[in-house]
């Protein structure tokens, strides 16, 4: 019983570890949901303010960059409209002097000028070493110069990071040459406004004249969604990796100005704020967890030293208990032999009579002190065939002894042999102490006067590679708790015993592979003792009386 209700006390322990276990996790998951929350919450009200304002700071950049053109183009077109500027001489002092002057009093041509002729040679730079081929009649922005006869901005190429006007020169209304200036990305204004996660690109259809800043490209495949870049809400695009909100808007002809804002870059700030956050409470709820771990493991073994102290107490009250019961058993023994051989009884029949009852209590006797040996010593059977009815037999036979049978009708239906794997010693333990104590119940049913007659029937079947010897009596079965602890020791529900039989009944079967079981039946107790059948032996169906 106390080692039942240890285990009770411990699992009771362990279901109220398990609950503060979940309930710790589950705070320990509320408590991060509020800063996953909150990330997703500022993440989409960063997105939010960059599609509010996106298009209306594109639109901005477009007119600063359409108005520097603007400037761009008419800076130059008044060094081509100036008199001293003839293609037709050989002598190009004076031209140079206009180039020097835009190139070093203004900052809108930090890249360079110089004068090409419709060949697209150089006829005069400055600085000199910036155009040091010279010959551009095969770059693109001279070919759409040249045909069309109008001022062209380009790309100017992969030696410089920048872009270039054309203006062409007249002369008689017939254009004679060009002058161009060239304007690096890194001197625009707009490389000075932009924030750390923005890009902005000049781009002529698909290709990008330039980008700011230099040290991020990107990738071509953006532009191509210009007209849904040109919305207000702009284009949602991820390219190699990185999410672009970006936005378009025209500058003048095909030239379009594309505003890319790095969504990850801008959601950094948020994103480090929220692993701050969860490492913080990370830890915090490490701390808790270990602080936990310590208090559970400090009331553990409290409490499993004062239940060590409680089954010790029990364990100390079953041995006074158990003690008192074998003195007054053996007492009860002792004064029944004395008994019996104190008086002579006259006659044959009275020698017998008084033999019987000695020996019917020095088998209880031995049965008693079988029992106290073998509680606490470890089975070890010795398996062999075994025929279930003979040992039965000799069992019952050896039971008749004792005077309580000669008021039981006992029973006993086997009508053929079978065969088992068994210890015969301890089969003969587990049947004895089982139809012993059906024949007790019985017996102190009968003389409380609840029954006429005492019955006990003894009956066999087989399943499932199992026979079972079934041992019924109409005693009226134990008190309804005791089913509970029926095979506990010192758990007895009757007034002699000291509650060892069921024990080591149970502890004999479970050692042959076996097992046995209590049911209550509308007359009194059904006792089970199942055992293995041998291999050989066809298992046979009972018939339904007799099964459960």
């Amino acid at each position: 019983m106390s080692q039942s209700r240890s285990l009770r006390h411990s699992g009771a322990h362990q279901r109220l570890a398990r609950s503060l276990l979940w309930g710790l996790g589950a705070m320990a998951l509320l408590s991060l949901v509020g800063p996953i929350l909150s990330y997703y919450i500022d993440s989409s009200e960063v997105q939010r303010q960059l599609r509010s304002r996106g298009a209306h700071e594109a639109r901005l950049y477009a007119d600063s960059l359409a108005l520097r053109i603007l400037t761009m183009e008419s800076e130059l077109q008044r060094i081509a409209r100036r008199p001293e500027v003839n293609l037709a001489d050989e002598s190009f002092g004076p031209e140079k002097v206009l180039l020097q002057h835009a190139h070093h009093e203004s900052a809108l041509f930090r890249g360079g000028v110089a004068l090409l002729d419709l060949s697209g040679r150089v006829l005069s730079s400055v600085p000199q070493d910036r155009f040091g081929r010279t010959n551009y009649a095969s770059r693109r922005w001279f070919q759409k110069a040249l045909s069309t006869g109008r001022t062209v901005a380009d790309r100017f190429g992969d030696e410089l990071d920048g872009w270039v006007i054309l203006v062409p020169v007249r002369a008689k209304n017939s254009v004679v040459g060009f002058v161009i200036g060239v304007a690096r990305a890194a001197d625009q204004p707009l490389a000075f406004s932009l924030e750390d996660a923005q890009q902005v690109a000049l781009v002529d259809g698909a290709e990008a004249l330039f980008q700011l800043p230099e040290s991020r490209s990107i990738p071509r495949t953006v532009f191509e969604g210009a007209s849904e870049a040109r919305g207000a809400e702009g284009l949602d695009i991820t390219e190699n990796g990185v999410r672009y909100l970006a936005f378009a808007a025209r500058v003048r002809g095909t030239l379009d100005l594309w505003l890319l804002n790095h969504f990850d870059a801008v959601n950094a700030p948020i994103r480090r704020r929220l692993i701050s956050q969860l490492l913080f409470l990370s830890a915090l709820q490490f701390l808790t967890w270990m602080a936990f771990s310590l208090f559970v493991r400090r009331t553990y073994l409290s409490f499993r030293e004062m239940e060590a102290r409680v089954a010790e107490e029990e364990k100390m009250a079953k041995l006074g208990m158990a003690a008192s019961l074998i003195a007054h058993e053996v007492k009860n023994t002792l004064n029944g032999i004395a008994a019996a051989t104190s008086h002579a009884l006259p006659g044959t029949g009275g020698q017998e009579l008084s033999g019987r009852v000695v020996r019917s209590q020095l088998m209880r006797l031995g049965n008693l002190a079988k029992s106290l040996l073998s509680l606490g010593r470890p089975v070890r059977p010795q398996v062999a065939s075994v025929d279930l009815r003979q040992v039965a037999t000799e069992t019952i036979e050896a039971l008749r002894v004792l005077p309580e049978t000669a008021s039981v009708d006992l029973k006993f239906d086997m009508p053929e042999s079978i065969t088992i794997e068994a210890d015969r010693a301890l089969a003969v333990t587990a049947m004895d102490n089982v139809i012993r104590n059906a024949v007790e119940a019985a017996v102190a049913a009968k003389d409380m006067g609840k029954i006429s007659m005492a019955s006990v029937r003894v009956t066999s079947e087989c399943a499932d590679g199992m026979a079972a010897l079934v041992v019924e009596d109409n005693g009226g079965g134990p008190p309804l708790d005791f089913e509970e602890h029926a095979f506990e020791p010192f758990v007895t529900s009757k007034s002699k015993g000291i509650g060892l039989g069921l024990t080591t009944t149970r502890q004999s079967m479970e050692a042959m592979g076996g097992a046995i079981s209590f049911q209550r039946t509308s007359t009194g107790s059904r006792f089970v003792l199942r055992f293995r059948l041998h291999p050989n032996v066809e298992p046979r169906r009972e018939p339904e009386h007799v099964t459960h």
